[in-house]
């Protein structure tokens, strides 16, 4: 399968006003409907439609040039129009000539005094006006008010303009526990496409009350089957059973489901199932025999039971656990299989195949070989160091060459796990998704726009110095883990005294506005938690825990206010409860 992403962009010729002198000239037309109330953009489970796009768009106009454009339900006469989805696709729109797998084209076009912005759906119309506020200079770098950047004008002309495009991956989510649905920050810069489920799923199949009459359909531990949700997958009649249980879901509404073990090792321990294993196969991350081969043969023959009643479907399933191996013998898996790498156990710091990490060269072959018997792979990883989320960590290094990478063994999705602590990841967290629908793009030029317009022309190359320093420290550290263990080696007196001076003059450099010097601010919390962070193991190791407490307690007191702002999640302050304040 080919993915493709076409991005043209060109304008030319005579222009129109949308907004003169504070003023709407231009209407926006959405074809029967009402207007959306601005505002309405940021509610992440609302339906993405027509109207809503056309709701984006006037939100931001407004936003930029105080002016609030009409929304109509036909175009009047020869005034200026912006024709969104539906009406701009009746009014001659062509979008069946740009690819896209996923069914996410969409094009900009200006045609003489009317521009017709539409998408192949609802969340692709709406980033076709994201596309075009872009085209204006808006730009969404972080999922909070701070977040927004528009320029202040009262006048807004647009040029004969063609903008067309299609994402590169086909299904590209950005999520976490409590950062749900698609919120506008998540569909202006790319995530959407195909609904692949990839969670832990086998329960969903088979009914335990299946045990009664037919134990041996569960997995046998410890010499006893026990009713759970782990299978004897060897068993035929499991088998056929478990394809059934797929087949109803997909008839009720899971087009794509996952057919991926539950988390743990509840693995089969019968004669049957362990024959299956290569024992000269071991999975590295435990040293146990890997059961890869074991459940790809389950999973092909459950894969081509669907494919006989449900063809279009794609049955994705982790390589996670004793189960990220490729399987033992050379096998091409059923087309309608997609693998899904979790490297939850490989280093966090470094970038796939980095020549300072063992860890990441074996990850690297792991996604060749799995792209070799696969004719569909995702990635489905974290996008923050997994078990520490107090300290700025950057992936700027990571993504830069990873996701490219990947979109070059083939991957057709990406599935990132995220906490959107604005603080202590922001540019990366923009720069993932981003590259996500647009694998080609080139990162550094993502990231210059970044710092140049969320810090401002003068602090800009400042913070930039900030964030790589920070990246650069990660991507050059000769640890391989994860969580706090090697927080004190990147963060070292030196270091953070080096942080702070960066931060403070670029305060000096963005004295007497405000948003640009809130921005700063915002990073500069997240320097405080890694100083706090610090000084609670300093005091600890020397016996002060009068003074680690009390450390602890101002750390844990500006996550939550920083959570109450919408900058951080709630997850950190709870990670803080249990990981240090139990201490």
């Amino acid at each position: 399968m080919v993915l493709v992403n076409v991005i043209e962009v060109r304008s030319w010729g005579q222009t129109f006003d949308v907004v003169r002198d504070g003023k709407p000239v231009a209407v926006v037309v959405v074809e029967a409907t009402q207007p959306v109330p601005p505002g309405k953009g940021r509610e992440a489970n609302a339906a993405w439609d027509d109207r809503r796009a056309a709701g984006v768009l006037v939100e931001w106009v407004q936003k930029m040039t105080g002016a609030t454009l009409p929304i109509r339900e036909s175009t009047p006469g020869e005034s200026p129009a912006i024709l969104i989805g539906t009406a701009a696709i009746k009014a001659g729109l062509k979008l069946d000539d740009i690819p896209s797998v996923s069914q996410e084209a969409l094009r900009v076009r200006c045609e003489g005094n009317r521009l017709l912005v539409a998408g192949q759906s609802g969340v692709s119309t709406t980033r076709a006006v994201c596309r075009l506020l872009e085209y204006w200079g808006c730009r969404y770098f972080g999922d909070h008010d701070l977040g927004e950047v528009f320029p202040k004008t009262t006048t807004l002309t647009v040029t004969n303009l063609n903008i067309a495009e299609s994402p590169g991956f086909v299904s590209r989510s950005i999520w976490g526990s409590q950062w749900t649905g698609q919120t506008l920050w998540k569909v202006w810069n790319g995530a959407g496409g195909l609904q692949l489920e990839t969670g832990h799923a086998w329960g969903k199949y088979v009914s335990r009350e299946v045990f009664e009459k037919h134990p041996e359909y569960f997995a046998l531990r410890g010499g006893v089957r026990q009713a759970g949700d782990w299978y004897c997958t060897s068993q035929p009649g499991l088998r056929e059973l478990f394809a059934e249980g797929v087949i109803v879901a997909i008839k009720n509404g899971h087009l794509h489901p996952s057919i991926s073990p539950p988390d743990g090792r509840g693995y089969c321990e019968c004669d049957a199932c362990r024959a299956q294993d290569d024992p000269a196969v071991i999975e590295p991350s435990s040293g146990r025999v890997s059961v890869s081969t074991r459940y790809v043969d389950f999973f092909q023959e459950v894969a081509r039971r669907v494919a006989a009643v449900a063809p279009e479907s794609i049955l994705s399933f982790y390589c996670y656990a004793d189960y990220t191996e490729a399987p033992a013998r050379s096998i091409r898996l059923e087309p309608n299989l997609c693998a899904w790498l979790a490297p939850i156990r490989y280093c966090r710091f470094h970038r796939i195949g980095a020549e300072n990490c063992p860890s990441r060269q074996q990850l690297e072959r792991l996604v060749v070989r799995w792209g070799e018997l696969a004719s569909r792979l995702g990635y489905r990883t974290y996008n923050y160091n997994l078990a520490e989320c107090v300290v700025p960590f950057s992936m700027i290094s990571v993504w830069k060459h990873d996701i490219p990478f990947l979109k070059a063994q083939h991957c057709l999705g990406i599935n990132l796990e995220t906490l959107p602590n604005w603080q202590i990841y922001g540019p990366h967290l923009y720069l993932s998704i981003r590259l996500a629908y647009d694998p080609a793009a080139d990162a550094d030029t993502i990231m210059d726009d970044y710092f140049m317009k969320f810090y401002g022309p003068k602090a800009g190359p400042v913070m930039k110095e900030y964030w790589l320093s920070i990246d650069r420290a990660f991507s050059q550290l000769n640890c391989h883990t994860g969580s706090f263990y090697a927080i004190h080696l990147v963060y070292t007196p030196e270091f953070l005294s080096k942080l702070q001076e960066l931060i403070t003059r670029a305060c000096h450099l963005v004295e007497g506005d405000p948003v640009y010097a809130a921005r700063i601010q915002l990073a500069e919390e997240g320097l405080k938690n890694a100083m706090e962070y610090e000084a609670i193991r300093q005091a600890m190791n020397r016996g002060d825990f009068t003074g680690a407490v009390e450390t602890y307690n101002a750390l844990l007191r500006r996550t939550e206010a920083n959570v109450a702002s919408g900058y951080a999640t709630r997850y950190t302050a709870t990670y803080l409860e249990r990981f240090v304040g139990s201490y």
